[in-house]
């Protein structure tokens, strides 16, 4: 009834542990990153903002970490 493939299964959990990964380091290197550019007023302001995830995309790119 169902044939999975032994690589299928693999690449599946490669990609997903791959993505996990990625989240979890840009995760990180945002709230490493965000007290370096905001202050309780603007982190209000900005929260879910779309300049507030270029602005953290931007330092963690400057530290390598995303």
């Amino acid at each position: 009834m169902f044939h999975f493939d032994l690589e299928e299964i693999k690449g599946f959990w490669r990609l997903f542990l791959w993505s996990l990964w990625q989240f979890v380091r840009v995760v990180s290197a945002i709230q490493y990153c965000r007290p370096k550019f905001m202050n309780p007023a603007t982190d209000f302001m900005f929260q879910g903002s779309w300049v507030a995830s270029i602005l953290s995309r931007a330092c963690a790119l400057k530290f390598g970490l995303a």
